[in-house]
């Protein structure tokens, strides 16, 4: 597809792209292409074996020539670029070949695939240079065709590739795809026992999910419940210490009431002589307001009893009761 001296200028612009960073840079070109171009580079970049590199930040550059369509696949060691990054490079190799300059598009595109490989992966490629230097071709796939021994005598294996007839260790627990290792080609078998896994880790995943709803729900009904019987009981505790306190309001009343006509009698009899009669009422004025004082005293307790207790303190600052009553000797009378 490239005469001799362009196959030698794309391959010098490979090496030149893998020169001080850590990636393998790789250009194939074929006629056409089945499908959507990224699946069949994606197939590629497997069958040539990129994806078996050290940290899998390995670059390839793909071309269906009679397909008219290009795409670019990187590794999972390769970061992601900015958005629109490697389709801009596609366009300027479609635009080559639609130019008739198709070498020159190439080897301009690889000189921007090595800038962006040394700015995401640069620095000493401790692991050498792990694949030729080459521009591939169909031809290179087919060459790679599994030729070791059959699949009953091979190790670990679980089955053999359908196209190739390379053994296949499928493990469904870790594995993410079910191509071949080396043409690529998707095994229905692996397949199968991929989408099992996934439809699997679904289900866990909806057992999961039902648990926490199941959870979240349990947890809605213990806390409505204890809201309930907090509400409840708060109430029946308001109940009891509005009671009390309106014992002691009335109490309050009446030693009020007392100590009023205790200060009329004295008023009263303040301008007369000692005597027997004066003393009795002075005296009876001032038992009554010791025995209001005392009944009061009595239904300030019973209302600081009931609030002393957290729950009782707390019942009464959600409702707005006093968190205790003065004693008679405590009060400003």
């Amino acid at each position: 597809m490239f005469s001799g001296l362009d196959e030698q200028r794309i391959v010098r612009a490979i090496a030149d792209a893998e020169r001080g960073n850590r990636a393998e840079v790789r250009v194939h070109v074929e006629a056409t292409c089945t499908g959507p171009a990224l699946e069949r580079a994606k197939r590629v970049y497997r069958a040539l074996g990129l994806s078996r590199t050290r940290d899998d930040t390995a670059v390839l550059l793909y071309v269906a020539v009679k397909s008219r369509v290009a795409a670019v696949y990187s590794g999972k060691g390769v970061p992601d670029q900015r958005e629109g990054f490697w389709q801009e490079i596609v366009d300027q190799v479609a635009k080559g070949y639609r130019e008739d300059r198709a070498a020159d598009a190439l080897v301009a595109a690889l000189g921007r695939v090595g800038d962006v490989l040394r700015a995401v992966v640069g620095g000493e490629d401790v692991h050498g240079n792990e694949l030729p230097d080459a521009l591939t071709t169909q031809a290179d796939i087919d060459a790679k065709a599994y030729s070791g021994p059959p699949v009953d005598e091979a190790n670990s294996a679980d089955f053999a590739c359908i196209h190739c007839g390379a053994p296949l260790a499928f493990d469904a627990e870790t594995d993410t795809d079910a191509a071949c290792d080396y043409c690529g080609v998707i095994n229905p078998r692996a397949q199968a026992m991929l989408r099992k896994r996934q439809a699997k880790e679904r289900k866990a995943e909806r057992t999961r999910a039902e648990g926490r709803r199941r959870a979240a729900l349990w947890a809605t009904g213990i806390a409505f419940a204890l809201a309930v019987l907090v509400l409840g009981g708060s109430l029946q505790k308001q109940s009891e210490l509005k009671g009390f306190d309106a014992d002691a309001a009335r109490a309050r009343a009446q030693v009020d009431n007392v100590q009023e006509r205790q200060r009329e009698v004295q008023k009263r009899y303040a301008s007369r002589e000692a005597g027997a009669a004066k003393d009795a009422e002075l005296d009876g004025a001032e038992n009554r307001v010791r025995i209001e004082r005392a009944r009061y005293d009595q239904a300030a307790q019973r209302y600081n009893a009931a609030a002393g207790s957290a729950w009782g303190g707390f019942c009464a600052k959600l409702w707005g009761l006093p968190k205790s009553k003065p004693l008679s000797n405590e009060a400003e009378w």
